[in-house]
């Protein structure tokens, strides 16, 4: 019975034994990569099993492991996950942060948020779209990339601010312009002074969540703007020098104008017709529009006389000496565009810097209209403490605009005026024959509506 007793303890030590050598005690600690301080929270798996654990506040784990089990999978949220080789019982992790898309995380009114987890309508514009974009304004560059918002530009003139509209209008009294914030700070500038190259991101607030902490300055919507910065991790300087330059036409061809020789003849018609209205007869009043024609107008293109007989044809022999073109005087066909940028970014443990020099100028669609702008932007921050940091986002800005009048109905709009005055009406100074005056230096003059012709 002794015998037995004891044969059968021998095997259950065997057993003990054999049990312990199944598995091992791997332990060890999880650092940043970018701060060397320990990361909490970070969940330590033996791959292919559900056998697991997680770092401690200290970053320390301690797992056991089981014979098969030849791999570590470390993760955690906002890391890369890494997995790794069990070759020893001491396994140290540096893990290293996992840059999250503009898309995933969205810049909102008290800070940032995963896209995921937003319950209000915000859409986000990210550096790559604005890149590609060939536009003065950086809001201009989110028309169509972002639904439900509106850009709208009157006039065509250069470096005119754009009407942003969010969701339509929505007040009908007071202004219905958007919010607009630069990195955190509420702004009333001319968002043309911003260069599209210094954004990061452009996030715009569409509904009531907007205004959780701008209140009723934020009920026609929210656009917010962050710049170019960086963060701490070790990162050479990274130069970056970009050209563009281009020529923009009108898209849309405008009408045929009436040249000035069928002018002649409506406006020799128009006063025949008077005359007849008057009582006189047709033989009479085709006369009488002839012999008054040059007088009613004002100017005479032609080097006869009375160039519209009283058939109302341009008489034989008479010659045109000029046909205005106005449209084609006032306009610009191919106005130039060229923009020149010079960007240096890098970081290190406890500085991050964003240096950038815009140039730019663009020529509009009307001859002298153009838009000229010099801008600079410094965005710097350090890490003092681990509880410390300081920073400073400076910029300046110096525009040049030309603006000659586009729009409205007045003469002095030139839209208005390339539209209404007629071919005769000559651009430069002309004598009684029609031939070009030039000045004492030999310089063709312009002919302000004084001018004998």
């Amino acid at each position: 019975m002794k015998k037995s007793l004891f044969s059968m303890l021998i095997l259950c030590l065997i057993g003990l034994q054999s049990v312990f050598a199944q598995s091992r005690e791997v332990s060890g600690v999880v650092t940043s990569a970018e701060d060397g301080m320990s990361v909490p929270g970070v969940s330590v798996i033996v791959k292919g099993t559900t056998i697991g654990t997680s770092t401690d506040f200290d970053g320390k784990y301690s797992i056991s492991v089981p014979a098969d089990g030849k791999i570590l999978v470390f993760s955690a949220v906002g890391m890369k996950k890494i997995e790794v080789a069990i070759t020893s019982n001491v396994i140290n992790m540096v893990m290293e942060s996992e840059s999250i898309g503009v898309d995933e995380v969205v810049v909102v009114a008290y800070g940032t948020k995963n896209k995921r987890a937003l319950t209000g309508a915000v859409t986000s514009v990210g550096a790559e779209v604005l890149e590609n974009q060939i536009a003065v304004s950086p809001i201009s560059s989110i028309q169509g990339a972002a639904p439900g918002v509106n850009i709208l530009t009157s006039g065509g003139q250069p470096g005119e601010n754009p009407t942003i509209r969010i969701r339509g209008v929505g007040s009908v009294n007071a202004s219905a312009d958007p919010l607009i914030v630069v990195d955190g700070v509420v702004f009333s500038g001319n968002l043309n002074s911003i260069s599209s190259s210094q954004i990061e991101t452009i996030n715009v607030l569409k509904d009531a969540s907007a205004s959780a902490l701008y209140g009723s300055r934020a009920s026609n919507g929210v656009i917010l703007i962050t710049t170019k910065g960086g963060k701490y991790v070790k990162k050479d300087a990274t130069i970056s020098i970009n050209a563009r330059a281009g020529v923009s036409n009108a898209a849309v061809d405008l009408y045929d104008y009436v040249g000035a020789e069928d002018y002649m003849k409506y406006s020799w018609e128009a006063l025949r017709n008077g005359a007849i209205t008057g009582g006189a007869d047709a033989a009479t009043a085709g006369q009488t529009a002839t012999n008054s024609l040059i007088t009613n107008l004002g100017y005479n293109p032609y080097d006869t006389a009375n160039p519209v007989g009283a058939d109302g044809e341009i008489v034989s022999g008479a010659n045109l000496k000029y046909d205005s073109d106005w449209y084609d005087a006032l306009s610009n066909d191919n106005a130039f565009y060229n923009e020149y940028d010079l960007s240096v970014n890098g970081s290190s443990d406890n500085v991050v810097y964003f240096i950038n020099g815009n140039y730019l100028k663009q020529e509009g669609a009307i001859i002298e209209s153009e838009f000229e702008r010099y801008s600079g932007r410094i965005n710097l921050k350090a890490k003092l403490r681990d509880w410390m940091e300081m920073g400073t986002n400076s910029s300046f800005s110096k525009s040049i605009q030309n603006y000659p009048n586009q729009s409205g109905n007045s003469y002095t709009s030139i839209m208005q005026w390339a539209n209404s005055v007629a071919n005769i009406y000559p651009i430069y100074q002309r004598d009684a024959n029609g031939d070009l005056k030039y000045d004492s230096n030999n310089a063709k003059m312009y002919d302000y509506g004084n001018a004998s012709g």
